[in-house]
């Protein structure tokens, strides 16, 4: 079975959600940030998760807010399905990104902090000194956070709060305007295991 691309699984809480199950936490925004470029690159992507029913609904709707979309959720994709002559209860993948893969796996990610009042973990002092790619991934994360309860988020020196949601909507869709010249790293913490093919 030859393809130009590749499949990737990748888990929800604990890695693109960082958070405790069944609550949906902070958005690992690196990790969403490489998955989408992938996927617009032509892989694809699998949300290879145990959540079920609402709480499957509330995590593709909360990935899909973020702009990440799937080609199947907790199921193989149609070419795969037909290549094995069916449907197995195992997720085929290239690549499979969860929290649970041991520590010592190349390519990790870290996700964002998880205590009250944000800063950019790359030790920004101020929002000048961000490339824009940086900025719109702390402006994601800032919506994200309070859309999710928090209180507030700080980039830099901007204290940011629910009522800040116009303003950083704006941020948001000016900064999706430029051409992001930034290094699309990706963090420390989760791994990426990768297998061989069948």
């Amino acid at each position: 079975m030859m393809r130009k691309y590749k499949i990737i699984a990748v888990d929800f809480d604990g890695t693109l959600s960082i958070g405790k199950w069944p609550d949906i936490g902070e958005p690992n925004v690196r990790l969403i940030e490489d998955l989408k470029l992938r996927r617009q690159r032509g892989d694809k992507l699998i949300l290879w998760t145990c959540r079920t029913n609402e709480l499957l609904t509330a995590a593709v709707e909360w990935c899909r807010a973020f702009g990440l979309e799937f080609d199947a959720v907790n199921e193989n994709l149609p070419e795969i399905v037909e290549a094995f002559g069916g449907d197995s209860r195992k997720i085929y993948a290239d690549e499979y990104i969860d929290d649970k893969t041991p520590p010592n796996r190349k390519n990790e990610f870290m996700p964002p902090p998880t205590s009250g009042v944000h800063t950019p973990e790359d030790g920004f002092s101020d929002i000048a000194e961000m490339t824009s790619k940086q900025l719109l991934a702390e402006v994601n994360k800032a919506i994200l956070t309070i859309l999710a309860g928090g209180q507030s988020y700080k980039i830099g020196s901007l204290e940011l709060t629910r009522a800040s949601l116009a303003r950083l909507y704006d941020m948001k869709k000016e900064l999706e305007g430029f051409e992001d010249e930034g290094d699309g790293g990706i963090g420390r913490r989760t791994a990426v295991a990768f297998f061989g093919r069948r």
